[in-house]
């Protein structure tokens, strides 16, 4: 995608220098599931704090931000309950907006 590609490149002018890294909701249709985690390696640096709401490349976000250790900076996640259902492989008897039940 070339709008990605292009995002991708202004990122690595910000040598890993950015103050907050915001990483929220779904990826545009397209993109590859690493997307998320190739912003982070680009964006992210130790005195950076990146908050994460979304699931969407979640596995390759954790490992990039793991491997990258203490020069990811700080991550926040803030995943809601259906989410978490949905990491967990738990399906859910309501909508997204609907919640979970105690059973959940």
């Amino acid at each position: 995608n070339e709008e990605m590609e292009e995002l991708l490149n202004k990122l690595s002018g910000v040598n890993n220098q950015a103050r907050a890294v915001c990483i929220m909701g779904s990826m545009p249709p397209g993109c590859p599931t690493n997307t998320y985690a190739e912003i982070l390696s680009k964006a992210a640096g130790p005195a950076s704090v990146c908050v994460v709401d979304s699931v969407a490349g979640i596995d390759s976000l954790i490992k990039t931000a793991h491997s990258m250790g203490s020069a990811a900076g700080s991550m926040i996640f803030k995943i809601n309950a259906s989410e978490l259902c949905k990491l967990a492989g738990i399906s859910k008897s309501n909508s997204e907006t609907g919640g979970v039940v105690l059973s959940e």
